[in-house]
């Protein structure tokens, strides 16, 4: 046997060393194949798949079984395939016997067509003349039809015609029923048209509208005569009397003509009405109740009650017209349909150009119209007979007042507001002309200042007025209104003149009584008008002038102290010396009101002023009304006073303080004086000092505080 190459191209001894060779590779494959097996996992759906079968199969481990597991697989693979054979066999036959099925039923069925087809060749003919004849018959029954409706729809009976043509008759449903059957015939003649019977169609519209006009003219006065009998204290208005206005409301020219005979009607009523609530009867009759003309001594009385019984008028023909006219909420509950009132239709119909609430507005305006012209004179005769400003402009706010509820009533449109209007703008021209009349009567008369320094007659009747004007005029205020700057005119008028002539009185006085005068009439004034928020700015400007004012009177009280005093000399003198001056306090100490004599002078005056001084100042300052103000001014004067003496103070201190210095330091050169090392200080004696202020003006700063502040 030769022998075995390895690899490397080296020959290899055979036998025991080639079998041994042969048993180490198939452990090698063999090992392969298990490390395969054992690293396949578990997750592979192969592996998994595999493993379920052989589970389901229940397949044993063991020899005999892997060597037939092989043959087992393949014959149930060759077991299933069989039976698929056998099972499409099977549907192989069934689907033979229904072709055969599916054969007979083409044939029968061409049998039964064929019998089908012949069957309609014999009836055919029978077939078509029936249908034609059907059509005939439908022809003339809807000509028969047609006729019969035409005659019985425009023919009109004598009872409709009678209904609508007679002019004295009443209007009842009768009427109304012609009347729906006279409109009908009038929409319906189109269906002439269509026919070809334009003639006949216009003879019948023709003779259609006729009647409607007719009726018409009787509704119109049948209207006219039950409104004129209509009760409007206790209006009862039946479902006739509104069909009739809604009937002519379809004709807006009777409609209207209807309506301004009504307006006339009520108008010559509530004349009548309104002589009898100014006087109490027509006759000259004693009346049951007070006639408003008995209370023409007060303005504002006699016009609140004119005012109030117009106001109540209007509101009773509107609210009774409203419930003529128109439809409401309670009128629907009742039974009642909106297309039942004129109005409502009207504006239903034609919302654009009609606005059915204007339209009451605009009759109940037509309807007082007499009774605003008669009101304008009667408010024009009491403004010209006015007799102050206050209550000219209280009746301007009533007629104000009154202005804006009648707009919220009737709209602004209408008479009454325009009468209104004009009342309103004569009474604020009457108001002006009579506020300037008297400021032009006052400044014409010579007025001198009273000895208590009281402000004039003439201011406090001025204020007096205001504070009534005020009164209305906050009573007056809209919310939301701006009525400070609705104000500030007024107070314009009623207030600058008179402040202006008492400011021209003080430049005529001297101070301080000029400006005790300022402080009383200006504090009179801010009074008044710290009393409403619209005024407050004006009294806060006020309150400024009153503030220069008190600085004026404390001015002079600080002058009258520091003269009465006896500091003056000292004060001035020591201000006259300039602060920057090479050693001022030897200027000063060199002016005669600092020499010891007159210093002692000067404290014996002060000794003798502090007693009394407050009350002194107070009363020369006592023609202020205001006591609270006397002692403030009189406290602030002499808080400033106690500062300029101790300003004064400062400068006797300053003067004894640096002399003593200067005398020390010159001894101390000299050698004849020594200093204490341990106290660092001077002697209270220095020798050649000058000698010391202080003990000729002993007052101190605090004592006069106590004095005069507490």
């Amino acid at each position: 046997m030769a022998p075995h190459q390895s690899p490397n191209g080296h020959d290899t001894p055979g036998g025991a060393n080639g079998a041994k060779g042969g048993s180490s590779s198939r452990a090698s494959v063999l090992s392969t194949k298990a490390t395969s097996v054992l690293s396949t996992s578990f997750l592979d759906e192969d592996t998994r798949g595999s493993l379920n079968i052989l589970d389901q199969a229940g397949f044993r481990n063991s020899a005999e079984t892997r060597r037939q597991l092989r043959l087992h697989i393949q014959k149930e693979v060759i077991d299933s395939n069989g039976e698929v054979i056998n099972d499409f066999a099977q549907v192989a036959e069934q689907l033979r016997d229904t072709g055969l099925i599916i054969a007979r039923l083409k044939e029968r069925s061409n049998l039964v067509a064929e019998r089908v087809a012949a069957a309609n060749l014999q009836t055919g003919p029978i077939m078509a003349d029936l249908c034609w004849l059907l059509k005939l018959r439908h022809r003339d029954m809807a000509e028969y039809l047609l006729h019969r409706w035409i005659i019985d729809h425009f023919t009109v009976s004598d009872e409709d015609r009678a209904s609508l043509v007679v002019r004295d008759g009443i209007v009842d449903d009768a009427f109304f029923d012609a009347v729906a059957k006279m409109k009908l015939i009038v929409a319906d003649s189109r269906v002439l048209v269509l026919f070809g019977k334009e003639r006949l169609a216009g003879d019948v519209v023709s003779m259609a509208i006729a009647m409607l006009n007719g009726g018409f003219e009787k509704a119109g006065r049948w209207v006219d005569i039950q409104l004129k009998t209509l009760d409007f204290d206790n209006p009862q208005v039946g479902p006739l009397m509104r069909r009739a206005l809604r009937f002519l409301a379809e004709r807006p020219a009777k409609f209207q003509a209807s309506l301004e005979k009504l307006a006339t009607s009520r108008a010559r009523v509530l004349s009548d009405a309104f002589t009898v609530a100014l006087r109490g009867s027509l006759d000259g009759a004693e009346a049951n109740f007070r006639p408003i003309e008995h209370s023409a001594d007060d303005p504002l009385r006699y016009t609140g009650d004119i005012f109030a019984w117009v106001h109540s008028t209007a509101v009773s023909e509107r609210e009774t017209l409203e419930g003529l006219f128109m439809i409401q909420s309670e009128s629907l509950e009742k039974g009642y349909a909106v297309e039942d009132a004129p109005w409502n239709q009207l504006q239903a119909t034609h919302p654009e150009r009609y606005d059915a609430y204007k339209e009451l507005n605009e009759l109940v305006g037509r309807i007082l119209g007499d009774v605003s012209e008669r009101l304008k004179a009667r408010i024009k005769h009491v403004l010209s007979f006015a007799d102050n400003p206050s209550t000219v402009y209280k009746l301007g706010n009533l007629i104000a007042f009154y202005r804006s509820t009648f707009a919220n009533l009737l709209g602004s449109t209408g008479p009454i507001d325009h009468t209104l209007l004009k009342l309103d703008r004569l009474s604020g021209d009457t108001f002006t002309k009579m506020i300037r009349d008297r400021a032009r009567e006052v400044k014409s008369e010579p007025v001198q200042v009273t000895a208590d320094l009281a402000p004039p007659a003439f201011l406090e009747e001025a204020l007096a007025e205001l504070r009534e004007i005020m009164n209305s005029y906050d009573n007056s205020i809209a919310p939301g209104s701006d009525a400070v700057s609705g104000f500030d005119l007024i107070l314009k008028d009623t207030l600058e003149p008179y402040l202006l002539l008492c400011e021209d009185m003080a430049k005529e006085l001297k101070q301080p009584t000029s400006s005790i005068f300022r402080l009383n009439f200006f504090l009179a004034t801010k009074k008044e008008l710290e009393l409403f928020d619209f005024t407050k700015d004006t009294a806060e400007d006020m309150g400024d002038i009153v503030q220069i004012e008190m600085k004026e009177v404390v001015g002079h009280l600080l002058k009258n102290f520091i003269r009465q005093s006896g500091i003056q000399d000292l004060l001035e003198g020591a201000l006259t010396v300039p602060q920057d001056s090479r050693e001022p306090w030897k200027a000063i100490r060199d002016l005669p009101a600092f020499q010891p004599r007159a210093l002692a002078a000067a404290s014996q005056v002060l000794d003798s002023f502090l007693p009394s001084a407050v009350i002194d100042a107070s009363k020369s300052i006592g023609r202020l009304r205001d006591p609270n103000m006397v002692r403030a001014i009189t406290e602030t004067a002499a808080s400033s006073f106690c500062k300029q003496f101790e300003f004064v103070e400062r400068k006797i201190l300053e003067i004894d303080s640096m002399g003593t210095e200067e005398a020390a330091e010159r001894n101390v050169q000299r050698g004849t004086h020594h200093v204490d090392e341990d106290t660092e200080g001077f002697d209270d004696e220095v020798p050649g000092a000058p000698e010391r202020l202080r003990p000729h003006f002993p007052r101190q700063s605090y004592e006069l505080r106590i004095l005069l502040l507490s």
